[in-house]
């Protein structure tokens, strides 16, 4: 048995879950071993030639079937030449439910495909997965998508732009040939400015399957256009500025050929930001958890050794719906925001909550990361029409106590969202008292016994005759003990405050003058409707 040599290593920072995370359309699924095994390269089985070491590599198990080899003695002898993970078809584990056991004893992650999956398709997506590690700062390897924009441009006779479907300038040719002035503002601004004439013209490339003449608009050139596919999924499209002398010969037809290789390129340039995106977010997850290599979560993340770090935790107001649906854009506001103010960040949360994670060497307090949080608050509100309230925790020194950090930050964010009155960003110091109520709840949970049995009498009373007395005395002891200020909270008539008090005075036998009764139930009350918060 041997590996076919085509294979070659690739490198970059890939384990086994990022492949799973990118190789969707081949249907990769993990059958037994670690999803943290490293990968570097692709290897193919051949089982007419002895097999070789290949360290970190993923062995393509092409022909590997129970009914006509054994394997579990390829799997026994590809963990001893340094194999880290094995592809099979499904029905392989079918047939040897027993390989996952074996994976596992072996440390070898064991990864099944579609019965129908071609093999040559499977080590495509493995490759561009395994490629698409060396690039997890994020930038897209698109340096030969300028060079394939280049030969274009020279092959047609024109200047060529390549975008992708949010009017984002990925790439473009740099020769002689003459832009109008909306292309040169469309490069320098990486981005295509608005125009009145473009929803019309890109709804026409779009729609049609072949490669359409735009005419010019204004002071424009004449254009040529083509979409760009991935199935039937329009991911970008391909621009030619037509000069005054015209294109090359042909020019039409050309740029029919090569859209499919542009397609290529975009694709792995999308797996890229989709790993580095997915990557970005486990390392930020890491260290929220405190688990894993925090250290190496922070190298993902881009901070630097030794400085400072500091959690955010954001909590949506209304929608919260909206902020859940709309994550991927909300955490691109959220770097785009912070690395404007030179930190390095990473984000992380998959509901209302989400957590940011960042660092700088100049950060010294929390308070530094206020400015940042009310331009995060403004971008969303306008950008995306969310409304977010932010919880800004302690700096950290060391990667490992950004934990307690996020767990701050979390609890100032959940405060700010229940209780409206206060301000939209606050510090864990500001907030640092009224946040005390939250660890006695969690306290709570775990020993009862905290919390007076008085509370409880009191809430059984009120479920069982609507008399409200629980919520009454907390308001009052809230607000010093002042029946006008509770009255006016409650919306009643300060008499009839007085008069439930005594009712509570007289049915529970408690002392409302007497401040060592009065502590825990006050804080008790406290803590169950912090209880109830939660529940709802």
């Amino acid at each position: 048995m041997a590996i076919n040599g085509g294979s070659a290593g690739i490198g970059g920072r890939c384990r086994v879950r990022d492949l799973l995370n990118v190789a969707g359309p081949v249907d990769l699924r993990l059958a037994g071993g670690s999803r943290d095994n490293a990968v570097t390269r692709t290897a193919l089985f051949d089982p007419t030639a002895p097999l070789r070491p290949a360290p970190f590599a993923v062995l393509i198990g092409v022909g590997l079937t129970p009914r006509l080899v054994d394997v579990a003695a390829v799997l026994a002898e590809a963990a001893a030449a340094g194999h880290t993970a094995l592809v099979l078809r499904a029905s392989a584990l079918v047939e040897a439910p027993e390989l996952a056991g074996l994976a596992d004893d072996h440390r070898v992650a064991l990864l099944t495909v579609g019965d129908g999956v071609d093999w040559l398709g499977v080590e495509a997506q493995l490759r561009a997965a395994i490629l698409a590690a060396a690039h997890r700062d994020g930038a897209p390897p698109v340096g030969d998508l300028f060079s394939l924009a280049e030969a274009i441009s020279d092959s047609v006779g024109g200047a060529v732009v390549i975008e992708d479907v949010n009017l984002r300038v990925l790439a473009y040719s740099s020769g002689e040939y003459p832009i109008d002035e909306n292309r040169r503002n469309a490069i320098l601004g990486r981005r295509v400015p608005f125009a009145p004439e473009n929803p019309g013209q890109y709804r026409q490339v779009y729609q049609s399957s072949t490669v359409c003449e735009v005419p010019a608009v204004g002071g424009d050139l004449d254009r040529l256009g083509v979409a760009l596919r991935s199935g039937d999924e329009v991911i970008g499209s391909l621009w030619v500025t037509v000069p005054a002398n015209g294109l090359n010969p042909g020019a039409s037809r050309h740029l029919a050929d090569v859209a499919p290789l542009v397609v290529a390129h975009l694709m792995r340039a999308r797996q890229t930001e989709d790993l580095a995106r997915q990557q970005r977010s486990e390392a930020a997850a890491e260290l929220v958890a405190g688990s894993g290599d925090l250290r190496d979560a922070a190298a993902v993340l881009g901070f630097s050794p030794g400085a400072p770090m500091a959690a955010m935790t954001i909590a949506a107001v209304s929608p919260a719906q909206r902020l859940i649906a709309r994550q991927q854009r909300f955490a691109a506001l959220v770097e785009l925001n912070c690395q404007s103010r030179k930190l390095a960040v990473g984000v992380t949360g998959a509901s209302d909550l989400v957590h940011v994670v960042c660092s700088a060497k100049r950060l010294a307090d929390s308070q530094d990361l206020v400015v940042t949080a009310e331009a995060i608050r403004r971008s969303a509100r306008t950008a995306l029409e969310l409304d977010v309230v932010i919880g800004v925790g302690p700096v950290a020194a060391t990667a490992a106590g950004l934990r307690s950090s996020a767990q701050s930050s979390a609890k100032v964010a959940t405060l700010l969202r229940r209780e409206p009155e206060l301000a939209p960003i606050a510090t864990h110091r500001q907030l640092t008292d009224r946040t005390s109520f939250a660890d006695l709840a969690a306290a709570a949970a775990e020993t009862p016994g905290l919390v007076s049995a008085r509370v409880d009498e009191i809430r059984s009373h009120d479920e069982g005759f609507g008399t409200g007395y629980a919520e009454l005395l907390r308001v009052y002891l809230r607000n010093w003990r002042d029946a006008t200020r509770t009255a006016a909270e409650l919306g009643v008539h300060p008499n009839t405050v007085r008069y439930r008090l005594r009712r509570i005075s007289e049915t529970f036998g408690v002392e409302l003058a007497d401040p060592d009764q009065m502590l825990p139930i006050w804080l008790g009350l406290e803590v169950r409707r912090l209880d109830q918060d939660r529940v709802r």
